[in-house]
């Protein structure tokens, strides 16, 4: 069982990292900036925003 489930698992990020080069790509052309922010909850990132943003 353990390769089907790596073989899954690896066709779900393909189509994700191929979504992605995409969405980089069309934003790229509009001359959009886009910033991806991940971290714990807690961690300050909706004040930073607010604060910044508003």
């Amino acid at each position: 069982m353990e390769p089907r489930i790596l073989e899954v698992r690896t066709k779900i990020l393909k189509k994700n990292d191929e979504l992605a080069r995409s969405m980089r790509a069309r934003f790229q052309e509009i001359g959009v900036f886009v910033s991806n922010w991940v971290s714990s909850p807690g961690s300050g990132k909706t004040a930073f925003f607010g604060g910044h943003l508003t």
